[in-house]
């Protein structure tokens, strides 16, 4: 008789009953096939067999594992357990069962339907490899062949349970080597399955099989363990971790794979979760010690000498053993490269890992980086440039830990050629991170080489607001770590910190100038900003006289002036020479129109502040004479077109807020002035015929005379009636200002003709249509009806009976009879 590979031997049963239930399992009723077993299984345990009894109903029970009934097979696999737990050994069993075994569930085809029953064949699997251990040996083919199939069964508690079989498999034979790859791709498979109890349990089996296996397949698996990394279960991770702390204590041919486990355990190392830092720190000192012990007699050297913590050393930080530094040291040249195409990855989390693992690898690196040095600081420069930020603050983190390892005149010999080459943020944002860590005594022998090139031109004029932060943290790095050091660079500094607040690029670049400003007067001792600006914007002014290439409205050094302007304060006393000789350049008629209007407009503001910073300057009115002669004048001529007429606006403007200010105007320049701003009244921009009439007001103060009255007054009259009622009540103010009072030349018999016709044409202005332009010009000529009384009266008397404005007309009638009357008493 032969079933499932089994060959059966009439055998008589000495207990009637367990005979009885043998012979009922032939039974063609399922039902009575399944009582059969149950029975058994019940009945089984007390029951003594021979030998020859024992195989006989271990085959029988065998054979029922391809009955069709699902629960006959599970009730034979519980049978078959039992039965191997009481058998004294091995032989009796272990050849039927593995074959079986095989069939059922060690096929590319599922023989076996039930998912259940599979499952149960797999845990009976488990427990005969835990009962037979060594002996599995020789059919060590078979159970890698069910191993191969179980692994990647659609059942996930198969898949877990089959996990377990390797391990304990790898553990348990000798000879696993030899068939170790064929279960390596099987594992591979589930460490990406949607369980994460299936990709924990894929984990552990896969470092059993690696350790105990012949180590080819290492390669392989690292690339997926280091995917596991990503991992959002923290037990993934941490299981990670732990294998790859097992080999490197335990592999056999672990050195020659050192370089693909460190940049696992040291990403472990670096983890979110305590948990995993923890632990990966605890086997990565393990695994350093080991080492140290393995090669004592190599580093015999080093630790006879083993050196304290370094005095400059990062604050806070553990320092790894000298095993750890060493396996570091020997493996960095080939981490770097992976490390470098890790922080290319075009998934964020792989280059946030990579750049957590730069910095570790440099902390245990220490010195020894330092022949690395070149292609460590390409790839820090290629991650502080990275879009994500954490990337950046990793990489930053990292710089600094080449400052305190490799000194300052190795890195700058590497780091400042890139950067005149190809500046960018993330080669500043390195240089930062570098100085931050660097010693100060190293740093300030390389002050000036540092200062220099953060003053070039194509850093400190640049409009990246990326590059000017990063700048901006250069400077703060040097101030950090070099502190009154710096006094020797202050110059260089204080260009780089004008020139970024000059041309930064938003409000959060310009607060922080403003903040390293007040910084790096702190660290010069001076008593305010503008005894800092004071002591540094002469050279920052030779500097933009210097250039002779014509300045844009985008031109960096228009934008610096503005800057000096604007922030200097009282320092600007002490250099208005050099300002009044850059402005008469800037206002020549070839020169751009846009940088005009914006140096006129940043220069009216200097005067019109209202305590103004020009207040005591020593050469405030040779500089007047300068801005209104060889600046202003020429452009108040008019010129057509929209451009002029701007030009001509933010002229008049400047114009009106010198004659504004308190330095006194010389007489010939109102001489000068005063037929220009003339005909500025008559422009067709209502905003430079308003700034032209309050200029005229300040001038003819200036110019105090019956000429000057003769010469403004017509113009003034023909401007009440503008368009603009801003234009018409300053012609108004203009009018009073230049009558009340009269000067002292003033005839006003001489000038009767001149009084009659303003009378006239503020009497007909008295009838205006708004009651609001009414009042002002009742009271002005209230204001102005002491120049003739006699003839606003008559006047007055006569408009009466044609106004319509009748009510204004006889309070004005009323006023200047009562002036009269005052005056003829």
């Amino acid at each position: 008789m032969v079933a499932c590979g089994l060959e059966f031997v009439f055998v008589k049963m000495e207990n009637l009953t367990i005979r009885r239930y043998v012979s009922l399992l032939e039974s063609e009723n399922k039902s009575e096939r399944r009582r059969a077993l149950e029975s058994l299984r019940n009945e089984i345990d007390t029951v003594s067999f021979a030998e020859n009894e024992f195989q006989f109903l271990f085959k029988k029970i065998l054979r029922m594992l391809s009955d069709s009934s699902e629960a006959c097979r599970e009730l034979s696999v519980n049978i078959l357990e039992n039965l191997m737990n009481r058998a004294s050994g091995t032989d009796c069993w272990l050849p039927f069962l593995i074959p079986v075994l095989v069939q059922r569930i060690g096929n590319q085809e599922i023989v076996e339907v039930s998912e259940e029953v599979r499952l149960l064949l797999v845990v009976l699997f488990r427990g005969v490899i835990s009962k037979v251990g060594s002996g599995m040996s020789q059919y060590l083919d078979e159970s890698v062949q069910i191993l191969r199939y179980t692994l990647v069964d659609p059942y996930p508690k198969i898949k877990q349970e089959s996990c377990v079989c390797a391990s304990e498999l790898a553990r348990n034979t000798p000879h696993f080597h030899m068939q170790s790859e064929s279960l390596v791709k099987p594992l591979l498979l589930n460490f990406i399955h949607q369980h994460s109890r299936i990709r924990l349990s894929s984990i552990q089996s896969i470092g059993d099989v690696v350790r105990y296996g012949d180590g080819k397949s290492l390669e392989v698996v690292v690339g997926s363990l280091g995917e596991r990394l990503l991992d959002r279960v923290v037990a993934v991770r941490l299981a990670v971790a732990r294998v790859v702390g097992d080999w490197l204590l335990h592999l056999r041919d672990r050195y020659s794979h050192f370089h693909r486990l460190l940049p696992l355990l040291l990403s472990c190392t670096c983890d979110e979760m305590d948990e995993v830092r923890a632990e990966a720190l605890e086997l990565w000192d393990a695994a350093g010690r080991q080492f140290l012990k393995e090669n004592e007699e190599e580093l015999k050297d080093r630790m006879d000498f083993l050196e304290d913590t370094p005095q400059h050393y990062p604050p806070d930080v553990r320092r790894p053993n000298l095993g750890c530094r060493v396996l570091a040291q020997r493996n960095a040249s080939k981490v770097l490269p992976a490390l470098e195409r890790e922080l290319g990855d075009w998934i964020p989390d792989a280059r946030l890992k990579a750049s957590q693992l730069l910095g570790v690898l440099l902390l245990n690196a220490e010195s020894h980086m330092t022949q690395h040095l070149e292609k460590i600081l390409g790839v820090l420069c290629r991650a502080c440039a990275d879009t994500d930020p954490a990337v950046g603050r990793n990489a930053e983190k990292a710089a600094e830990l080449v400052g305190y390892f490799v000194v300052p005149g190795v890195y700058c010999r590497l780091l400042l050629p890139a950067l005149e080459a190809d500046p960018g943020p993330g080669h500043l944002r390195a240089l930062a991170g570098v100085l931050r860590g660097s010693e100060r005594a190293g740093l300030a022998e390389q002050l000036p080489l540092l200062a220099d090139l953060l003053q070039g031109r194509h850093l400190r004029c640049s409009r990246d607001a990326a590059l000017q932060l990063q700048l901006l943290g250069c400077c703060a790095a040097l101030m950090l770590v070099c502190r009154e050091d710096c006094r020797a660079v202050s110059q260089q500094l204080f260009a780089v910190l004008l020139s970024v607040l000059a041309l930064g690029a938003d409000g959060s670049v310009a607060r922080r100038a403003t903040d390293l400003m007040e910084e790096l007067r702190t660290l010069e001792g001076v008593a305010s900003m503008a005894d800092l600006y004071a002591r540094h914007i002469s050279p920052v002014l030779r500097d933009l006289e210097a250039d002779d290439a014509p300045w844009t409205a985008h031109s960096p050094k228009r934008f610096i002036f503005q800057a000096v302007v604007q922030h200097s304060g009282e320092a600007i006393c002490s250099s208005l020479e050099a300002v009044g000789r850059i402005m008469v350049r800037l206002a020549k008629p070839d020169a751009d129109p846009e940088v005009k209007v914006k140096m006129f407009t940043v220069v009216s503001a200097l005067f019109l502040e209202r305590h103004s910073s020009l207040e005591g300057c020593s050469g405030l009115e040779d500089f007047v004479k300068v801005v209104i002669e060889d600046v202003v004048a020429g452009n108040l001529v008019w010129r057509a077109g929209r451009t002029a007429e701007a030009v001509r606006a933010a002229a008049v403007t400047l114009l009106w807020a010198v004659l504004r200010g308190s330095a006194p105007v010389p007489r010939p320049l109102v001489a000068s002035c005063l037929p220009l701003l003339l005909s500025l009244v008559e422009d067709s921009l209502p905003r430079t015929r308003l700034t032209a009439l309050r200029a005229l007001a300040r001038l003819a103060r200036a110019a105090f005379t019956a000429d000057t009255i003769h010469k403004v007054l017509p113009a003034a009259s023909q401007r009440l009636d503008d368009v603009s009622d801003d234009v018409r009540s300053a012609a108004v103010s203009l009018i009073v200002s230049l009558c009340d009072p009269l000067p002292a030349d003033f005839d006003v018999l001489c000038s009767s003709a001149v009084v009659d016709a303003l009378y006239s044409t503020m009497l007909l202005h008295l009838d205006d249509p708004a009651p609001s332009f009414q009042a002002i010009m009742l009271d002005a000529l209230k204001k102005l009806a002491h120049v003739n009384p006699r003839l606003l009266h008559e006047k007055v008397h006569a408009s009466l009976s044609v106004s319509r404005n009748t009510q204004g007309n006889e309070i004005l009638l009323a006023h200047v009879e009562a002036l009269l009357a005052s005056t003829s008493s």
